[in-house]
């Protein structure tokens, strides 16, 4: 996919240090071998009425 994402980077991620770009993301969940929407569910919640 060509994301590179350096392992401070992902510490940092890891520990709320640093945001998450939408092509991280997605890459991300592709390595894992998730949907993106399961990486946001938590989140999601806190957004729901």
């Amino acid at each position: 996919m060509g994301i590179s994402i350096h392992k401070q980077s992902l510490y940092d991620i890891e520990n709320n240090k640093r945001t998450v770009k939408d092509y991280e993301l997605f890459g991300i969940a592709y390595v894992l071998g998730i949907d993106v929407n399961d990486l946001l569910a938590d989140m999601r919640k806190n957004f729901r009425k």
